[in-house]
């Protein structure tokens, strides 16, 4: 194996990350709480939070252009949508400004600050006020706010936020009447508490809240609508005056319903009018984040470069196996750059299931891989990265993160093939032993293809590029990986392997529905099929004549005929076989064989029987399967194409085991067997002339000890250390 370091000894992971005690809702960042004034620390602390946020280009940008709105330049856009995935960032950019914006003295120390400060045109950080309106803390219900005002609708919560009871008592009626304003009066409104930053939270969970709420003929969703467009007209007109939104919910598959995909759309035209789009996290900015969210260091950049170039050369020798994208020398930057983690295993959970809507594509990746690294650093992990195949599945806090968005239905499966010790994946660790052992690779195929079975791709599951990537690691050949996930393939219940793809589903695959139709096979069943094996494999050869299925002294003849005969499958030689031929060979009935030297008699092996009735097991529950009609139509194609395969496969028929099955002949030669004659062999008898004691002393009469012996016409000359030894014994002779 090529000697890289394992990444525990490169990387070191927070306190919190390592012992497992860290607090899962550190990655659910909730603006409503934090206005609040609840929730973790982390997201309260204006300089906690600051110095745990990594700054990427783009949130970089976005809050440079917030604050230079805030700071008086017109030039700037007013309003902002953030646009990423689930997960992406969004809120986490609410929060930025937030702080930045709402506490500036407490976060202008920080060097999240600084950078921001620098990059605006005053050189410091403006103070506005700030109004969150988080959709998933408000509700349609009169509320009563700390200073005893009550408010009924957006409107009124943006009043208050804005400027307390002095500001909303200027739209108190339109409130208490859950009715819309003017955009003139939004601009008066915005102009007395400007600077001012608004941010909308979950803007669609309140429309969704408020879909049902009557409203003279309409309703207070469409009210709503109304008050968000005339407020980002407004904010437009108004100098100092911000709007950041974030428009899909984190929870849209709450709103699949045709009203809340209508609202949705309607929701996004409202703010589209005057909207600039925000994308604080693209592409790889999520290496770092996931660094800074994760680890106190990621280690020095020469073993991180080490690792790299390990496992781009390792690809570059697989050649055509894997794309050109894994073996093209920029690869080997990703790796270098997402170090611990493999790009492939951080493509998987934001790009394929952070397209699923239960799957928040930051914090669902932050949470699976806090949980990844925890379980890894407790076993000693020894892999020089954590790919797919590192996964550790078994572990609750992983499992947890999976089921959520891929239901309750697949504990069977990873019961079954993947996390239990008795599971097929770990068996077949076990059974090879060696490496394949040590790194479990079964384990990581399975894993590699549970992985990429799940997101919004029309083609689900893993090629045999991704296999190979997600399990293999410099030193384990392709042979091994190509090997192994075959043997998977025949083995795994829940497994499937269609169109080149490797994927698990909820349904049993083949390999299990065969295993629950073997236990209604019959052992009388089992019997007939070996007989029936032996019988047609047999051969029927001149001049011997051949028995099968023998049991007892009359079925062989007492003739003067040469006869082989084969016992029945349950005498085997390590057990009653042996006796039972004896017998056969000496007796015939009551009486002695005459013709007892005319006899062979052919005794089973034991363990190739145990190995033939499981064959016989299986091609009987094939058969049944074949012939079940109802079955076979819920079968697809390719699997009707597997079960003809599998019944054609020459291993799986009892004959094709039967000559390593029957290999205990009877008589047994006793003594040692003494070759008698010439070896067929010319080298055998050539060098067993040399060796003759007879040839050695008429060698050293005809050429005296150092000499070497002339070379004869037609034979070749000995080498010199056969010389050379011949010399050395003949001195020590003498």
């Amino acid at each position: 194996m090529i000697d890289l370091k394992p990444w525990p000894e490169v990387a070191r992971p927070h306190a919190d990350i390592r012992d497992g005690s860290f607090d899962e809702s550190l990655f659910a960042a909730d603006l409503g709480l934090v206005a609040l004034g609840l929730g973790p620390a982390d997201y309260r602390d204006p300089a906690l939070f600051a110095a745990k946020t990594y700054l990427t280009e783009p949130l970089l940008a976005a809050l440079v252009e917030i604050g230079g709105r805030l700071a008086g330049d017109n030039a700037a856009a007013a309003v902002y949508r953030m646009q990423t995935e689930f997960g992406g960032g969004k809120t986490h950019t609410l929060l930025a400004a937030y702080h930045l914006y709402g506490s500036p003295d407490e976060v202008g120390g920080t060097s999240l600050g600084r950078q921001v400060a620098g990059a605006l045109r005053t050189g410091r950080l403006p103070k506005a006020r700030v109004a969150v309106l988080d959709g998933s803390a408000l509700t349609t219900d009169p509320e009563q706010m700390p200073d005893g005002t009550v408010v009924h609708s957006l409107l009124g919560h943006l009043a208050w936020r804005l400027g307390g009871a002095a500001l909303h008592a200027e739209v108190r009626a339109k409130d208490e009447g859950r009715r819309g304003t003017s955009t003139a009066e939004m601009v008066r409104l915005l102009e007395k508490a400007a600077p001012c930053l608004i941010l909308l939270d979950e803007t669609l969970e309140y429309l969704n809240k408020a879909l049902p709420v009557a409203v003279g003929d309409g309703n207070l969703a469409a009210i709503t609508l109304t008050v968000i467009k005339e407020l980002c007209t407004a904010a437009a007109n108004v100098p100092g005056a911000a709007i950041v939104a974030t428009l899909t919910s984190s929870r849209l598959e709450d709103y699949s319903t045709l009203a809340g995909e209508e609202m949705a759309e309607r929701l996004s035209k409202v703010v589209g009018r005057t909207e600039n789009i925000v994308t604080p996290v693209e592409g790889d900015d999520i290496f770092p984040i996931l660094h800074t969210r994760l680890f106190e260091t990621v280690g020095d950049g020469a073993d991180r470069r080490a690792a790299a170039d390990a496992y781009g050369t390792y690809y570059e020798q697989m050649g055509d196996v894997v794309p050109q994208s894994y073996r093209d020398p920029s690869y080997r930057d990703r790796i270098a750059g997402s170090y611990p983690f493999h790009p492939e295993l951080i493509d998987v959970l934001t790009n394929r299931w952070g397209s699923l809507s239960g799957f928040q594509r930051t914090r669902g990746a932050l949470r699976t891989l806090a949980h990844t690294v925890k379980a890894l650093s407790r076993r000693n992990h020894t892999g020089a990265l954590i790919c797919c195949g590192d996964v550790p599945l078994e572990d609750a806090g992983v499992r947890a993160e999976i089921i959520r968005f891929a239901g309750e239905s697949y504990k069977s499966a990873l019961n079954a093939d993947i996390i239990r010790a008795d599971s097929k994946a770990p068996e077949e660790d076990r059974r090879r032993g060696g490496d394949i052992a040590r790194h479990r690779v079964a384990t990581a195929l399975a894993t590699s293809a549970f992985l990429h079975s799940f997101g919004s791709d029309r083609v689900l599951g893993a090629s045999s590029a991704q296999m190979l990537v997600g399990a293999g690691r410099p030193g384990i050949s392709r042979g091994v990986l190509d090997d192994v996930r075959d043997a998977l393939a025949g083995s795994l219940w829940y497994m499937r392997h269609e169109g080149g793809r490797y994927r698990f589903t909820t349904e049993p695959n083949l390999n299990k529905i065969i295993v629950e139709r073997e236990g209604a096979v019959s052992d009388d069943r089992i019997r007939q099929l070996l007989r029936d094996a032996t019988a047609a494999k047999t051969p029927r050869l001149a001049p011997f004549r051949v028995e099968t299925n023998v049991t007892d002294t009359l079925d062989i003849a007492d003739e003067p005929r040469l006869t082989l005969g084969v016992l029945n499958a349950e005498l085997t030689a390590a057990g009653e076989g042996s006796a039972v031929a004896e017998t056969i060979l000496n007796n015939r009935g009551g009486s002695n064989r005459v013709n007892k030297n005319a006899v062979v008699i052919i005794a089973a092996d034991g363990a190739g029987i145990t190995r033939a009735r499981q064959t016989a097991r299986t091609v009987a529950a094939m058969q049944d399967i074949t012939r079940d009609e109802a079955r076979l139509k819920r079968f697809n194609k390719e699997q009707r194409e597997q079960l003809t395969d599998r019944r054609t496969r020459r291993p799986t028929k009892p004959r094709h085991q039967n000559r390593r099955r029957h290999r205990h002949p009877h008589p047994r030669r006793q003594g040692p067997r003494r070759r008698k004659g010439r070896s067929h062999s010319p080298c055998r008898n050539r060098g067993r002339r040399h060796r003759h004691p007879r040839n050695q002393r008429r060698a050293r009469r005809r050429h005296p000890p150092g000499q070497t012996r002339p070379r004869r016409q037609g034979r070749p000359t000995p080498t010199r250390h056969r010389a050379s030894r011949q010399a050395a014994g003949a001195a020590k002779r003498q």
